[in-house]
């Protein structure tokens, strides 16, 4: 909720360019629809490989608006407000023409209001575009999505195993609650999936490979070496 009304505050008060640096560009594309279909913009999605899509039902790619300079050159031209969502723009961002034709639109904007939405995992915007850019982070899942997440994850097991339900030790699993915590969505997903689908339950024996998954995770420099503490929940 936090997050659908401070972006729409962000859209709301003019801003030319959003920058939305995550890896998990499904979650954000899901939240910017539900921002804008509240606001009743009209909201496009373009990528190299399919060119641009109006996010309603009924549109199909406009694929010879693949590259990049076609479609800046498209939204500059184009006179009607609409948040435009640019995937994995970052290595075109480089480019000098690219770079103009992104500012061109943004100068135009009170003339003709579009928004550009750079989403990628990796951004760098450049200076000349820094005056009419905002940043807008994802928040990480609090403990009642991460409970929610490992629920539904649960239900899923149980229906692909003749309705067995998952057997859950009940201080491994807000241990596990815990565990998941300052992780992405998609991350929280994939680790609680590992521990659920190993053997159908939650114990304490799952603790020690989602915390070192999370460990791999959150250490990508390698300059920290892992060790489970190997007390017992009794101690």
């Amino acid at each position: 909720m936090k997050d659908s009304h401070d972006l729409a505050l962000l859209i709301q008060s003019r801003v030319a360019i959003i920058s939305l640096e995550t890896k998990e560009e499904h979650r954000a594309i899901e939240l910017l629809i539900s921002v804008t279909n509240k606001l009743f913009i009209p909201l496009y999605r373009w990528s190299i490989t399919e060119g641009l899509l109006r996010l309603e039902e009924g549109f199909s790619p406009q694929r010879h608006n693949a590259q990049p300079q076609d479609v800046l050159g498209h939204i500059k031209a184009s006179l009607h407000p609409g948040i435009f969502i640019l995937a994995d723009f970052h290595p075109y961002l480089d480019d000098p023409l690219h770079v103009r034709l992104l500012k061109d639109i943004a100068i135009s904007y009170a003339d003709a209001p579009r928004t550009i939405v750079l989403l990628s995992h990796d951004l760098f915007i450049p200076e000349e575009l820094s005056n009419f850019s905002a940043n807008f982070q994802l928040s990480m899942p609090g403990r009642k999505q991460i409970a929610q997440q490992v629920k539904k994850i649960a239900a899923r097991w149980s229906d692909e195993n003749n309705g067995r339900r998952v057997k859950a030790d009940k201080q491994a699993y807000e241990m596990l609650l815990g565990n998941l915590n300052g992780l992405t969505l998609t991350e929280v997903k994939r680790l609680a999936r590992s521990a659920i689908y190993d053997d159908g339950a939650i114990t304490e024996s799952d603790i020690p490979g989602v915390l070192k998954a999370k460990y791999e995770l959150l250490n990508a420099d390698s300059i920290l070496q892992f060790e489970y503490e190997t007390e017992k929940f009794s101690d």
